[in-house]
């Protein structure tokens, strides 16, 4: 590198840059195409497979949010084993009640036995009616032979006295009967 000396510093510097010696130049665009096309699209292919998914995620996300829209998912889908499905109400005929009402004290009523399917051999069935009762008091004498207290509910307020009472067991049971 032998510049004149009588020439400016920059011209000494192009003179020098004309006679520098430089490398050649790599293909820079064809080793970047050549990338893209080995290596990266399949990997483009994954990120936008990674976004739909995640868009479906999402959206299935939101839908499952509103309860009235997952009920309906689940039934299309047929998620689950047991279905329960609403049907109107039937009329049932209630169970027939005896007579006579039952009451603590039995008695013998009648040997009926088409209406139990539990008695055999003609056993009596047990039923006592208030007319049956023994005892029959009013609730002041009923008070004046028990040693404890008669309590009458407070509930309803106008329910009031009874309008029987019946003394049971030797002065040890009381039936009060509205």
């Amino acid at each position: 590198m032998n510049t004149p000396p009588h020439l400016s510093p920059d011209e000494r510097l192009k003179e020098a840059a004309r006679q520098f010696q430089y490398p050649p130049t790599p293909d820079v665009t064809g080793t970047v195409l050549q990338r893209l096309d080995n290596g990266s699209r399949p990997r483009a292919r994954l990120r936008s497979a990674w976004a739909v998914t995640s868009l479906l995620v999402l959206l299935l996300a939101i839908l499952f949010a509103v309860p009235g829209v997952r009920a309906e998912i689940i039934r299309f889908l047929q998620v689950g084993v047991v279905r329960i499905f609403p049907a109107a109400p039937t009329l049932t005929a209630l169970p027939s009640l005896p007579q006579a009402p039952v009451t603590a004290t039995p008695g013998i009523v009648s040997s009926d036995t088409t209406t139990s399917p539990n008695n055999t051999q003609n056993e009596p069935r047990y039923a006592v009616t208030l007319s049956d009762m023994a005892g029959e008091t009013t609730l002041e004498t009923a008070q004046a032979r028990l040693s404890f207290p008669i309590r009458l509910p407070g509930y309803p307020d106008d329910i009031g006295a009874p309008e029987r009472v019946f003394l049971q067991e030797n002065g040890s049971m009381v039936i009060l009967v509205w």
